[in-house]
């Protein structure tokens, strides 16, 4: 288990084994993510936070225009939503929350306006900005940031009581290390089932994919996480 943890670390084919069973099936994603986080550690020891912080604005712009690809498997090079994450932390801690509060206080019409174009923005990004290959990456990164910062002034943006909205957007919070651990690996899973079973794997295979991602990530907060949680505070 130890050589695949490292093999996963060092794996550099990325960009074209995407879809196609390897000795590390579909551990692409897993690899590049470890690999940022490292990199990225690297870097912020050896010069510091602010020169990491202005590094990671200047990968993210060049990334906009251009990511290195081997047969057009472009988009699996998106490690930038990480970064922009980093960014929208850093800036989150460096600007006073009285501050982001007051600046993005609005009446709750506008409120919930702007969170809905927000999410329609984001929802339809594929469509509008399909033709700009590398651009739709960043657009969808970039509007993922600032709902973020949004959502952290406290004003109720994509926080709301109709329809439930509140409970589902608390569900996902508290459970968003768990999603982004079993997301993967749900769908592998599912897809390796249908492939036993010789079922063509088509949409209902995605929704498939999504209910048991829900299931073994609640699985994984409730038996892994919040017991590890609880450990560490005592």
């Amino acid at each position: 288990m130890l050589k695949k943890f490292f093999a996963t670390i060092i794996w550099l084919r990325n960009f074209e084994v995407a879809f196609v069973p390897t000795h590390l099936g579909y551990h692409w994603a897993v690899s590049l993510e470890f690999q940022v986080f490292i990199v990225f550690s690297i870097f912020y020891f050896i010069i510091g936070k602010n020169k990491t912080i202005f590094l990671s604005i200047f990968i993210c712009i060049i990334m906009m225009f251009f990511r290195p690809a081997i047969n057009s498997q472009y988009w699996l090079f998106r490690f930038d939503p990480i970064l922009w994450g980093t960014i929208v932390y850093y800036l989150f801690e460096k600007i006073d929350k009285n501050f982001l509060n007051t600046k993005f206080k609005s009446k709750k019409i506008w409120i919930f306006i702007i969170s809905c174009i927000f999410v329609l923005i984001l929802s339809s990004n594929e469509v509008t900005f399909g033709e700009y290959k590398y651009f739709k990456t960043s657009i969808s990164a970039i509007t993922s940031a600032i709902m973020l910062l949004l959502a952290l002034s406290g004003n109720g943006y994509f926080y709301s009581n109709i329809f439930g909205i509140r409970h589902i957007i608390d569900w996902v919070s508290s459970r968003s290390y768990s999603l982004y651990c079993c997301h993967i690996v749900s769908w592998f899973m599912i897809k390796q089932l249908y492939s036993f079973l010789g079922i063509e794997y088509n949409k209902n295979g995605v929704i498939y994919c999504i209910i048991f991602m829900i299931i073994s990530a609640e699985f994984t907060y409730q038996y892994i996480e919040k017991i590890l949680i609880k450990s560490k505070s005592k």
